[in-house]
């Protein structure tokens, strides 16, 4: 009887610590003012930009909101995160969805999303939203919805990824323009040939998975009304030819979806210009204001902004 008594005492301790410690972690995590958890939160909850700007680093760091929204006269937010791939990008698509239309979805795509398996792990940093899209992100995970769920019951291990970051954040801000980061510096002579190696990433099978997933996107945002657009980065190397097999299956979906596809991966007013580039395969603040005049214009003509 004492064994069973001093178990249940236990348990309730460890049901308690954690529910203090979620709670502790929840109000650090959201009061964040600056980093990719404060872009991540107003991306989710707050923002309600017309024009949202989706990808990964190369979304992030080349579309400038403040010359888009000169340009189109409408408001934009750059959604882009670092590092996170289509399958991540397809569920944040689906969560911002639930709570308002953007009438544009500008998706940077890097064409190898198609072409490597993602691991759904990289979901985990959705996890301090979990309960608010319970449906959205056990459906993009692998694990049974029961153990996930299971797993969300803790409130601390919903932000227990998250502490480095947030620590990292306060003593060194990292202060965005609506979403955007700009990258200062020119590209160097030792970083010239960096990205020979993504050369192996390029011109293999797409996934069936991939194709799904990214068409299955463009199918849910235009049934909420939102337009979507394709657009691809310059790089300093060319890396993609038009005949290569992402690239091909890049522009299958536009015509069968009917959207747009905006390709700067090979645009000669990038292709070999160091003073546009931070490193080889992404644009200093310089190229960015370019890049983003560019697809502005683009957006500009196709859908005759006033």
């Amino acid at each position: 009887m004492k064994i069973l008594k001093r178990t249940s005492q236990f348990i309730f301790l460890i049901i308690i610590s954690d529910l203090i410690l979620g709670q502790i972690a929840g109000v650090i995590y959201f009061s964040q003012k600056t980093g990719k958890y404060a872009r991540l939160t107003e991306t989710i909850k707050e923002t309600e930009a017309p024009i949202l700007i989706m990808g990964s680093s190369h979304a992030y760091r080349h579309f400038n909101p403040d010359i888009i929204s000169k340009n189109l006269n409408k408001d934009v937010y750059n959604a882009g995160v670092q590092g996170k791939r289509l399958h991540f990008q397809a569920t944040l698509g689906s969560i911002v969805l639930k709570r308002y239309t953007p009438s544009y979805i500008v998706l940077n795509v890097d064409p190898y999303w198609l072409t490597e398996a993602e691991d759904t792990e990289a979901i985990s940093e959705l996890d301090p939203y979990y309960w608010q899209n319970k449906e959205i992100i056990d459906k993009a995970t692998d694990e049974s919805e029961f153990i996930h769920t299971i797993k969300m019951l803790s409130s601390a291990y919903r932000y227990n990824s998250t502490l480095i970051h947030i620590i990292k954040y306060y003593f060194l801000p990292q202060k965005s323009q609506k979403g955007y980061q700009a990258l200062n510096g020119t590209l160097s002579e030792e970083l010239l040939y960096q990205n020979e190696g993504d050369k192996n990433l390029i011109n293999r099978t797409p996934l069936e998975s991939s194709l799904n997933t990214l068409t299955n996107f463009i199918k849910t945002s235009k049934e909420k009304g939102s337009q979507v657009i394709i657009t691809i980065s310059p790089t300093f190397k060319a890396i993609y030819s038009k005949n290569d097999s992402e690239m091909v299956a890049l522009k299958e979906i536009s015509q069968s979806e009917d959207i747009p596809l905006f390709d700067l991966s090979n645009n000669e007013q990038f292709s070999g210009n160091n003073e546009l580039f931070y490193d080889p395969t992404h644009l200093n603040s310089r190229g960015a204001d370019l890049f983003s005049t560019m697809i502005s214009d683009s957006l500009k003509t196709t859908f005759q902004f006033d």
